[in-house]
Order: C-alpha cells, then sequence, then structure tokens
C-alpha cells in the first residue's frame, strides 16, 4: 500500500503572485501480511504517474450547482471536493514523475513549486459568497504491474494435454510475456506448442438499411511468436518479447484494436515413448496427431517514449530544395 503525504515548506497563508514549494512524500508502508517468503515483485509498488496542481473553488450560498468558470482551461483535472461550490481557476498540472518503483518501507519526496497568478481571485469567506484554494494531487497505478498469477487447464475431447500458467496479463511494450506450461497432469501427448502474439483490428462500418447495425470485420496477423517440440518434457517456459514497433490496444468509433495469445497444441493419443519394461519397444513409423487452438486475451498498453525513440529507424529531419 502507497501513502502519501504533502507538506507546504512555507506556511498555507500566500500573496498574489508570491511561489509556493509542497513536499510530496510517497511510502510503501509494510503490511502484516508481508513476509520473507513473498517474491521480489510483493515488495514493489509500481505507479505509473504523479501530478500536482492549484484549483480555486467557487460557492454560493445558494449553489445551483450549475458551473460558473471564469477562467476554465482544458488541462484541468476532474477533482471531487469536500466544498460546494464550482473550479473558476486553476493552474497547469505539472508532472512530478513517470513510471516510479518504490521498495517496501521505502520513501520517496518529490516537490511541486508554483507561483499565484496576480489575475486568480483572492481567498474570500463572505456571507453569501467563498473562494477557496487547494493543491490537488493525482497519482495512477503502473497498470501492467504484476498480478496474482491466473492458471488455465488445457483439454480437449480425448482428456488433459496440460497446464498453462500466465503471471499477468498487461503488459507494456518492450515487455515479455512470460508463462509456463505443466505437461505432467496431463492425460493426452503434447508433441509440440506454439504462441503467437496477434492484433485483432475490427472495423466498425454502418450498413446503409439500417444505422443502428454495425457490420465487424477482423483481421489477425502474427507479430511475435514462440514455438517448442514438448515431446518428452513435463514442463516448458514460454517467453515472447513484445515487439516496441506495435500499437498498443485501443477503441475508437471506426475501429478498434486489442491483442491475444493465440496457442496450438499438436497432440497424440499414441504412446510414443517406452514404459518401464519395454524392452523390445520401437518407435511408430506414423503418429496419428490432432491440432487445437485456443486464444487468450491480454492487454498491451504503451510505454516511455524515450524507449521507443531509441529503437525508432525513421529520420527526424528532412531537407528540401527549391530552384
Amino acid at each position: 500500500m502507497i501513502e502519501l503525504s504533502a507538506k507546504l515548506t512555507t506556511g498555507s497563508v500566500y500573496l498574489a503572485g508570491e511561489a509556493l514549494e509542497c513536499g510530496i512524500t510517497f511510502y510503501h508502508t509494510p503490511q502484516p501480511e508481508h513476509r520473507n517468503s513473498q517474491s521480489h515483485s510483493d515488495i514493489l509498488e509500481n505507479l505509473a504517474w504523479a501530478s500536482a496542481q492549484i484549483h480555486c473553488f467557487y460557492s454560493t450560498s445558494k449553489s445551483t450547482g450549475e458551473k460558473t468558470s471564469v477562467f476554465e482551461k482544458t488541462t484541468a483535472l476532474e477533482v471531487t471536493s469536500c466544498d460546494i461550490g464550482d473550479v473558476v481557476f486553476h493552474t497547469k498540472p505539472k508532472i512530478l514523475f513517470c513510471d516510479l518503483t518504490i521498495p517496501l518501507g521505502e520513501t520517496k519526496t518529490f516537490w511541486y513549486r508554483e507561483s499565484l497568478p496576480i489575475e486568480a481571485p483572492p481567498s474570500y469567506r463572505g456571507t453569501a459568497v467563498k473562494y477557496s484554494y487547494k493543491i490537488t494531487i493525482a497519482t495512477q497505478k503502473n497498470l501492467t504491474a504484476r498480478r496474482s498469477p491466473n492458471s488455465y487447464m488445457i483439454t480437449n475431447a480425448r482428456g488433459k494435454v496440460g497446464r498453462f500458467c500466465l503471471f499477468k496479463s498487461a503488459y507494456k511494450l518492450g515487455e515479455d510475456i512470460v508463462g509456463t506450461f505443466d505437461f505432467s497432469v496431463g492425460t493426452v501427448t503434447c508433441m509440440q506448442v506454439s504462441v503467437s502474439l496477434q492484433p485483432e483490428e475490427v472495423t466498425k462500418t454502418k450498413t446503409p438499411m439500417k444505422v443502428s447495425n454495425k457490420e465487424n470485420s477482423s483481421r489477425s496477423m502474427t507479430v511475435a511468436r514462440y514455438h517448442e517440440v514438448t515431446l518428452g518434457i513435463t514442463h516448458s517456459q514460454l517467453i515472447l518479447p513484445i515487439p516496441l514497433h506495435i500499437t498498443p490496444a485501443f477503441e475508437g468509433d471506426e475501429v478498434s484494436l486489442s491483442w491475444r495469445l493465440h496457442f496450438e497444441f499438436v497432440t497424440s493419443n499414441e504412446r510414443l515413448q517406452p514404459g518401464p519394461d519395454d524392452k523390445d519397444w520401437n518407435a511408430p513409423l506414423s503418429v496419428p496427431i490432432e491440432t487445437m487452438v485456443w486464444n487468450l486475451p491480454v492487454k498491451i498498453y504503451s510505454t516511455l517514449p524515450k524507449q521507443i525513440s531509441q529503437q525508432t529507424l525513421g529520420n527526424d529531419a528532412y531537407t528540401l530544395y527549391i530552384k
């Protein structure tokens, strides 16, 4: 759990045009369930970003609930205040950090500095009108942080093929999709397995007859692939790198893009290995096989622009000659 605390270094009273400074601390508090037996990922907390800005609230004794935003800008965060009133002024939000990792028991402190504009209304508490100022701090947890592993039993019409464990279902560009296969629990022989990372592009087109109906068309392709022959082994590990050049998932009015893991299992019911008492056993000349497929949705988010720019080969400068 993250504990957030803020402290103004020079008090809570400021003049118009004066600069204020606020220390904002993030503390990863130890919980009773934290023990030495936990994994490395359990002692780390990840935050995607944090920002801070100043809001001015206006309220009246007969508030109608309608916004009367005189200094309205489009960069303000939506705030929920215990005060009755509307936001009539706010500064632009300042980013404190991006992609922060805090080990268990440690703190990270960031400084927010802002000058109060001259044109901003002063604080005022009258009989009918009130102006008040607050610092708003916003933060969001790294959606791709490790979650509880998900386990799936793979079965077909003839029995169990094996168990697949995926450690998390949300990833950033450039990360590795890591999972494990356990074929020791299977009753059907798995000869080989392949896993492909595929996008699902769905276009939404309106039909001329019925506007409310939309025909969805999907197109899939493979951007990364894992393949392994699994005959004779009981456990295997999946490591599938996510390319940096692909597009994260999104939803639009005309098109949507999602991602999935496409599995292909080649199985057989034949006994392909000798038993402990089979001294004269010979391998079969031909083996009847069956192929089963399975699709598992995963979420892919964007990553830091700096990481993508390091892998981009495109030009960032162009020259034009005019004669």
